[in-house]
């Protein structure tokens, strides 16, 4: 059930009923032994579409493992966006993008014009959520990249999965890694537009340096991120403690640096040895 269903359209307590589901998500991760061919499975869109926007029964696919990782952690992302839709934004705003209508005059019936105006509290609430979704990823791809580099059966299986293509009624020569490639790629893209809304500062971004696309909503009169409209220095420090800080005692690297590391080693899968047994 999704946390717009149960928090009707207060963002605040959507982003605090996110962060509980984030947590137990992260969890449920550790403790839940999960089938990673099933997981990483290519299917067509056209016979299975978007799963992360269905209910929760479309996380399963036939035959499939009860517990689907990236499926369930991609649709928290889904209500992720749905919950920072509405923060700070005026309440009969929130119930038009909810029912997909145009009009933006005052409800009949509500018993507010506005939602909560984005504060402090919020917006921390946010970055912890943002956190805990940056802990999630560092999870299964360091799990991934660990399977690959330590199972030669699932290197072969991420370098060697590729859809059959053709062109011009030719069969195309497989694309080595497309998987690996393509998870990646897909991850980055799913949490991309969490990060800009949030205006999470390039050095805490999963997606990369964004910077091009900053200069774009600036351009186009996009509003700041909510970072940005309250005062970010500590938050900052939020955000720098739990994913920049490295274990000197274990000498181990931050919590980015090695989901950099290990979404770089999937990247370029076909051009290195599988060998991945850093932490």
């Amino acid at each position: 059930m999704s946390i717009t269903d149960n928090c009707s359209l207060d963002p605040d307590l959507q982003l605090a009923r996110l962060q509980q589901n984030l947590t137990s998500h992260h969890r449920q991760l550790r403790l839940t032994s999960w089938d990673l061919p099933s997981t990483l499975r290519l299917d067509c869109y056209h016979h299975h579409g978007p799963t992360y926007h269905g209910s929760s029964s479309s996380l399963l696919s036939e035959g499939q493992a009860s517990f689907d990782p990236l499926a369930s952690t991609f649709r928290l992302i889904a209500d992720f966006e749905q919950a920072l839709s509405g923060v700070g934004m005026p309440y009969n705003t929130a119930r038009a993008r909810k029912n997909d209508s145009p009009v933006y005059g005052k409800v009949k019936g509500a018993d507010s014009e506005y939602s909560p105006e984005t504060t402090l509290s919020s917006t921390l609430t946010a970055v912890a959520c943002y956190i805990q979704l940056v802990l999630i990823y560092n999870y299964i791809v360091s799990y991934v990249a660990d399977q690959s580099a330590n199972n030669r059966v699932v290197h072969d299986f991420i370098l060697l999965s590729a859809p059959e293509l053709t062109l011009g009624g030719q069969r195309l020569p497989p694309l080595r890694n497309f998987l690996g490639t393509s998870l990646v790629r897909l991850m980055k893209a799913m949490i991309r537009p969490v990060e800009r809304v949030l205006g999470v500062p390039a050095k805490f971004r999963v997606s990369g340096d964004d910077d091009a696309d900053r200069r774009g909503d600036e351009e186009l009169g996009e509003p700041p991120g909510l970072i940005e409209s309250v005062t970010g220095a500590s938050l900052l420090g939020v955000l720098d403690a739990s994913l920049l800080s490295r274990n000197l005692e274990l000498d181990r690297p931050s919590v980015l640096e090695n989901l950099r590391a290990k979404m770089d080693y999937l990247d370029n899968l076909a051009r290195e040895e599988p060998s991945m047994n850093q932490a």
